[in-house]
């Protein structure tokens, strides 16, 4: 349905990328042999929208947090735990901060 519309009606670009951000999660909820990479096609056009609104931002953090989690087994050697933990908290801060002091 969001693809017909935005082929019949002319819409602004933010239009596009919410609709791309549907597809993407359809393609990722509903996709036969999905890998853990392809949560990447959700968070890339998502972290453009979230700051726009709060409610994208939320949206956006749970799925890049799940995502990255999603990510720690392919990073799977002993050495590299600290590294993938610390890179995680630190990524997880600056993200929550930098949405913060925007959509404040």
């Amino acid at each position: 349905p969001c693809l017909v519309r935005l082929w019949t009606s002319p819409s602004p670009p933010r239009d596009f990328l919410r609709c791309l951000v549907l597809c993407g999660f359809a393609s990722f909820l509903f996709g036969w042999h999905v890998h853990e990479k392809a949560i990447m096609m959700v968070t890339i056009p998502l972290c453009l929208l979230a700051v726009e609104r709060k409610v994208w931002a939320r949206c956006f953090t749970v799925v890049t947090f799940a995502g990255h989690i999603g990510l720690f087994p392919l990073l799977f050697q002993p050495a590299e735990l600290l590294i993938k933990t610390v890179m995680f908290v630190c990524y997880s801060l600056v993200t929550l901060i930098g949405l913060f002091i925007i959509l404040k």
